[in-house]
């Protein structure tokens, strides 16, 4: 059996075990949303922090492909160099 608790519109208590008891349906469904809600927000910042390092991976890739790319083109413009200098002579 159940006592409403005096001045408290939403706690009741419980006569057997003494327990105090919330019966505002209403507040708990709000705290259920919300926390459902703050976990898909936090699921979703997680996704996209993933999906941030991975184009930051993908950036450093190409750098480092560009970086191989002009030094190779470095080289071969350095070499025709020396062979047109050689044609001259």
């Amino acid at each position: 059996m159940r006592v409403a608790i005096d001045g408290h519109n939403y706690l009741d208590r419980d006569c057997k075990t003494m327990a105090v008891i919330n019966t505002n349906t209403n507040a708990r469904k709000q705290t259920l949303a919300s926390r459902k809600a703050r976990e898909e927000q936090t699921a979703s910042v997680k996704r996209h922090e993933n999906d941030i390092n991975i184009i930051k991976k993908a950036i450093s890739e190409i750098k480092n492909s560009l970086n191989n790319l002009t030094g190779t083109l470095s080289n071969i413009l350095t070499n025709l160099d020396i062979t047109v200098s050689r044609l001259k002579e």
